[in-house]
Formats: structure tokens, C-alpha cells, sequence
């Protein structure tokens, strides 16, 4: 199931067609295979973070995030609600921890870059990040754990630019 769901989202991020590849492994005698399989959505995706063979979250274009807790059988659109001209965003990266929490990052230069989360699986998001400087350009967040990640920029006047975060929400340090 898990490499079901996995084939799905890595399809979602290609956007390939559905098709079916089935591997034998001879030593084992198993049958390894991966299943693409449509999330309904003409969306680039660029992030992804599967949780169990049930659960995964992608992220892209469009200001779109999508949600599956069905191992990619369906997807449910829970990006936040945006109007003007953030509906644009695009939402290069996505971390989750359940089916009820994610945070997503939004890229681009200046206040493009921004971390958004969710606590009820996309119901509702707080904006928790916003760039303020025009320059930085936020291309990745990672989490160790549920409270302590970081997000990193291309250089600015030759330096990396860091945010941390040691509570999971907004309590950054840069």
C-alpha cells in the first residue's frame, strides 16, 4: 500500500498519465510495483510528505495543497484559502506530521516566501512566516520533529539566510 500511495504522489509531482510497472525481485520471489494514479488536480505538485501507507500531503502550484488518508484512492483539496494575487503561491515544499498537521512554504522573493500551518487538516492555516527581506528567496523547510525545524533561502549578498522555529508555530529565530 505504502508504495501504492508513494507511486501516486510522485505521479501527482510528474504528472504522468496512470499506468501499472510491476518488478520481480528473484531472490525473494516478491513483486515489487509502483501505480500511478490520479489526484484529479492540473496542478504542478513540487512537495511531498507521505505519512503511512494511508497518508500523504503534497503540495504546488496554484496555491494547492492536497491530501489523501485513503493510500491515493482520493484527494482532498485543504490548502488554505487565498484570494488575489496569493492564489498564485506556490508551495514548493510541505512537511506533515499526521493526517491533522502539515506547514507548507510558499516560494519566492519577498513577502512570496511565507510558512503557513495547519492543525485540522487544512480546515483552517495561520501564516506563521513572512519574508521581509525583498531579496531572500525561501526554497525548503525541514522538521526534526514535531517542533524544531528550520527553512533556509538562496544567498543574500552572498550569505545563506536560516529560520527557526523551536515550538513548531512562529517563535522563529534568524
Amino acid at each position: 500500500m505504502l508504495a501504492r500511495l508513494l507511486t501516486s504522489s510522485l505521479a501527482a509531482l510528474a504528472g504522468a498519465s496512470p499506468i501499472t510497472a510491476r518488478t520481480a525481485v528473484a531472490s525473494r520471489n516478491l513483486t515489487l510495483g509502483w501505480e500511478i494514479l490520479s489526484t484529479g488536480s492540473q496542478q504542478q505538485f513540487r512537495g511531498l510528505s507521505p505519512i503511512s501507507d494511508k497518508i500523504a500531503w503534497v503540495s504546488g502550484t496554484g496555491g494547492t495543497v492536497l491530501r489523501t488518508i485513503d493510500g491515493g484512492t482520493s484527494w482532498e483539496s485543504v490548502g488554505p484559502t487565498l484570494a488575489g494575487d496569493e492564489a498564485e503561491l506556490q508551495f514548493r515544499d510541505i512537511q506533515a506530521f499526521s493526517a491533522e498537521k502539515a506547514i507548507i512554504l510558499s516560494i519566492g522573493e519577498g513577502t512570496d516566501s511565507r510558512i503557513y500551518i495547519t492543525s485540522d487538516g487544512g480546515k483552517s492555516w495561520a501564516q506563521t512566516f513572512a519574508n521581509t527581506e525583498p531579496a531572500a528567496f525561501y526554497n525548503c523547510v525541514d522538521f526534526e520533529d514535531n517542533e524544531r525545524g528550520i527553512a533556509v533561502s538562496d544567498p543574500v549578498d552572498g550569505k545563506f539566510r536560516l529560520i527557526e522555529t523551536v515550538d513548531g508555530v512562529n517563535r522563529g529565530v534568524s
